[in-house]
């Protein structure tokens, strides 16, 4: 287990005693050296046993008296001035981007990560979904285009030097049996448990299949009746695997369909697909037709991670095509396991 400590800092003795944070914050020399006073102890003190520090979190969040706020430019400085404090304590660790929440300030992590700091930070996360839904008068498009996003945020941290980790941290969805009847409003909940399980579903295989790292915001309580084992299952399905590419035709299916394609550890092929649309309860799902070129394998098994079962599946050999007809397309992520596989 890798631990993620998330670096905050304030006199909690003077907050206490009626002394109100000044904000934004960092801005003169001596709220600096405090704060890296505290990070050398801090990091000094965990040496060896934390793996992973970030460097605040939610910093866009200005306005009122909100304590975490740093406006971009001092907070790059800031940066600038804690990354080396962090690994003169402690070599071995990696440190974090704050991360914010994309709906609101992507432009704030893309000017982190435009400036010179951006390539010395080891990991770069985002707060990417807090109830987002397709199809929403609250986010718009955003559902849709966060797949975008996250390539824009690759594409940008690379191109100016950025070597490490991506993480995309605190995906919620919450749902009314477990967190209460809010109003509806499209930034609450107007989920069943396992409409939010097939979201969590779609989010878990969406940010693998971009090679970004998965951190859950809103998985609470084991109790949780379809979330909790959904992602359990994910979890243990999709340990270790990388993400790859795999040609494939589908007809008759419908025309959103999803897919993202993996190979595990040892070596077989995992194909991700479902229909990318609003979630229904109990959705009947749409008979569709694959055609895997230049694919074989010796067993095809289809894994349903919502409701816990695994079943081989019939397929048929077209010259160098593998097909699987007839294949039950749902609102939430089938896969399909292709072992001992062998493809171009």
């Amino acid at each position: 287990i890798a631990v993620n400590y998330m670096l905050h800092f304030w006199d909690k003795d003077g907050y206490a005693s009626g002394k109100q944070v000044e904000g934004p914050r960092f801005k003169t020399e001596e709220q600096i050296q405090d704060f890296l006073d505290y990070v050398r102890f801090i990091v000094g003190h965990f040496k060896g046993r934390v793996q992973y520090y970030t460097l605040w979190s939610e910093p866009d969040a200005c306005g009122g008296t909100n304590v975490k706020c740093i406006e971009p430019l001092d907070y790059i400085e800031l940066a600038r001035r804690v990354i080396p404090v962090i690994h003169e304590e402690d070599p071995q660790a990696k440190v974090v981007t704050a991360p914010n929440v994309l709906y609101f300030d992507l432009e704030y992590l893309l000017t982190v990560l435009r400036s010179d700091v951006g390539q010395m930070f080891d990991v770069v996360s985002w707060h990417g979904i807090y109830d987002v839904k397709p199809y929403s008068s609250f986010y718009g498009n955003y559902y849709d285009e966060y797949p975008m996003i996250i390539q824009q945020i690759k594409d940008t941290a690379i191109s100016n030097g950025f070597t490490g980790e991506f993480w995309g941290t605190e995906i919620s969805y919450c749902s009314y049996e477990i967190h209460g009847n809010l109003a509806p409003t499209e930034a609450e909940c107007q989920e069943t448990d396992k409409g939010a399980s097939k979201y969590y579903a779609r989010l878990f295989v969406i940010q693998m299949g971009m090679n970004v790292g998965v951190g859950w915001g809103g998985l609470e309580y084991s109790a949780q009746p379809w979330t909790y084992p959904t992602i359990r299952n994910l979890n243990t399905l999709m340990a270790g695997t990388k993400p790859t590419t795999l040609e494939v035709e589908i007809d008759n299916g419908p025309a959103n369909i999803a897919t993202y394609a993996f190979t595990m550890p040892n070596g077989d092929v995992l194909f991700a697909l479902w229909v990318n649309g609003a979630v229904v309860e109990d959705d009947p799902g749409v008979p569709t037709n694959l055609t895997f070129n230049d694919l074989s394998a010796q067993y095809v098994e289809g894994i349903d991670v919502l409701n816990g079962y695994v079943q081989e599946i019939t397929t048929e050999v077209e010259g160098d095509n593998l097909v699987i007809n007839n294949l039950i397309v749902k609102d939430y992520p089938i896969l399909i396991r292709f072992s001992n596989s062998v493809s171009p």
